[in-house]
């Protein structure tokens, strides 16, 4: 019974912060204004994601002092979130140079490999493989990359909150089924405080959710790769599968602009989803990305459930991905002529 009510409360804290955070940041004009670089032709409401990560780490606390929750875990989200926020929140009301986000983006990366014992193996074809040191380094430019691959791929209507909730699903199933129940409640109080975003957020949007939250969703998918990989010892490619949208798609950008010679830490608009959005629009693209996002349930249940073929399933899913988009962008470009 203490446990619906916590639920409940959740949900009913995360609804009304959203609706006096919108109001309240209306009042303040706070707003995301379009520029050339835009998918949105007028001013947005801004820094929405504030409400979710309020309710988030208000909800983790709780769950800890009721017992829920370890003090590690919750730890390595209020400070993960509180550092994450703080810079997110500054960078969405004046933007923040490289040379601030950025060791901020490492501190949490640090702070998240310490609350875990480093990232000394990788659970992998169904064994283990040790790697002593190269192996924090791999992770600490993993979870930077996760903090900031959510904050290139936040930027047509409902994409970034459905790239939260529906993993989130397949993984509340896969830990609720395992009786892996501390995490279960990480990723359902994460469900819960940002489930009625979509009422703000939806195509056409009237609030974005803003670098204040979108950095913190990377970290919040690291943080489960950790406990995935070190304290389940489950196949550490179950995360990067769910994830496989954006992260193919922002590191396939990011290498193609490093062969162009292109500033890399400059905004851009040559995603791959911006690219269709341009063409098909917001809600097109979001309800295609939510379709490809189930079907990464199945790769994702298959490295689970046959872990010693995981890396093949991880590499025929991405391929399978990069088809996908290939195909997809030859039609873009035939129905643009």
């Amino acid at each position: 019974m203490k446990l619906l009510f916590l639920l409940f409360a959740n949900g009913v804290f995360s609804w009304f912060s959203l609706k006096l955070l919108y109001s309240f940041l209306r009042k303040k004009k706070i707003f995301d204004l379009p520029n050339n670089r835009s998918l949105h032709g007028r001013p947005k409401v801004s820094a929405g994601g504030l409400a979710i990560l309020i309710s988030y780490s208000l909800f983790i606390f709780l769950f800890f002092i009721f017992d829920y929750i370890s003090i590690r875990l919750m730890l390595s989200q209020l400070i993960g979130g509180f550092i994450l926020g703080l810079v997110g929140w500054f960078d969405d009301i004046k933007s923040i140079p490289i040379v601030i986000r950025f060791p901020a983006h490492i501190s949490v990366s640090i702070i998240a490999l310490l609350f875990f014992n480093g990232f000394f193996s990788v659970n992998l074809l169904a064994g283990t493989v040790y790697l002593p040191i190269i192996g924090n380094v791999i992770m600490l430019l993993y979870i930077s990359w996760l903090i900031n691959l959510f904050n290139f791929m936040d930027g047509i209507d409902g994409i970034a909150i459905s790239q939260t909730i529906i993993p989130s699903l397949f993984l509340a199933v896969f830990f609720g089924h395992g009786g892996h129940y501390e995490v279960l409640y990480l990723v359902i109080i994460m469900i819960i405080s940002s489930i009625f975003f979509y009422k703000y957020n939806w195509a056409p949007s009237k609030m974005f959710m803003g670098d204040v939250l979108s950095g913190f969703l990377g970290y919040y998918f690291a943080i489960l790769t950790l406990y995935n990989n070190n304290i389940l010892k489950y196949s550490f490619f179950l995360i990067p599968i769910l994830m496989a949208i954006f992260i193919f798609d922002a590191t396939f950008t990011l290498i193609k602009r490093i062969f162009r010679r292109e500033k890399i830490w400059i905004a851009h608009s040559s995603h791959y989803y911006q690219q269709f959005a341009k063409v098909y629009g917001h809600k097109k693209v979001s309800i295609v990305i939510i379709i490809i996002n189930i079907f990464l349930f199945v790769p994702a249940f298959l490295v689970l459930k046959y872990q010693q073929y995981d890396l093949y399933i991880t590499i025929l899913t991405y391929s399978f991905l990069g088809l996908l988009i290939y195909f997809l962008k030859r039609k873009l470009l035939i129905e643009r002529k």
